[in-house]
């Protein structure tokens, strides 16, 4: 099962159509059907991979990162959005069934708007300290100097604004929103009944996944 899920995880392709394996597999008859499109709007590093992949394997057609647009749409809450971001915007979200990370984000009036039978999925973490971690941890990886991280307090505050806003914007249409942690455990049940999706017969995947991360760096401490 574990090598299975490794070769899935290789092998996922989010612009791309599916390999032949993956369209025969029996779980994924949805594919094809006039699904409602899902966009995860939980802010990075909340599992965001995690929920591509999961809907790829779902049946989905999945989309991830989206950046012919010149402004840096996930670091600012309430969008207006050109015309011309607009016609790029649509002209993406109508070939695919599933989104997460930015512009997606902080676009959800936007896509409410556009596909009001749409479903809303945010991504959470168990608590707000790991959102500063992971993004540290993301920046060392990639090489960004310790000076250049942005601040953890101002990365916890966006994170709880995002969200604070997400459920004032749906609390009078709360059957289109589901929020989600991995890190307490939900996984396939929670999320297909959502969408109403056959749980496929493998484990959630978890992309990114590190070691059990503490609610505090030892190095870099969130809180002031």
């Amino acid at each position: 099962m574990e090598k299975t899920y490794k070769w899935i995880e290789e092998q996922r392709r989010w612009h791309h159509p599916m390999t032949s394996w993956q369209r025969l597999a029996p779980w994924r008859s949805r594919r094809g059907s006039l699904m409602n499109k899902v966009f995860n709007i939980g802010l990075w590093k909340t599992g965001t991979k995690s929920f591509g992949v999961a809907m790829d394997v779902l049946g989905y057609k999945v989309h991830s990162h989206f950046w012919p647009i010149e402004t840096r749409l996930d670091f600012e809450e309430d969008i207006e959005l050109t015309q011309d971001q607009i016609d790029k915007i649509k002209n993406v979200s109508t070939r695919f069934d599933a989104f997460a990370d930015s512009p997606w984000l902080n676009i959800y009036k936007y896509l409410y708007e556009w596909y009001p039978d749409a479903k809303f999925v945010l991504t959470l973490r168990k608590y707000p300290e790991r959102i500063a971690i992971s993004a540290y941890y993301h920046a060392i990886a990639y090489g960004s100097s310790k000076l250049d991280i942005q601040d953890p307090m101002w990365l916890m505050d966006r994170y709880n604004n995002h969200n604070r806003n997400v459920r004032d914007f749906f609390k009078d249409k709360s059957d289109q929103l589901l929020e989600i942690c991995f890190e307490c455990g939900d996984g396939w049940d929670k999320l297909c009944s959502f969408i109403d999706a056959p749980v496929p017969p493998i484990p959630f995947p978890h992309v990114n996944k590190r070691r059990q991360l503490p609610r505090q760096s030892p190095n870099r401490t969130p809180h002031t």
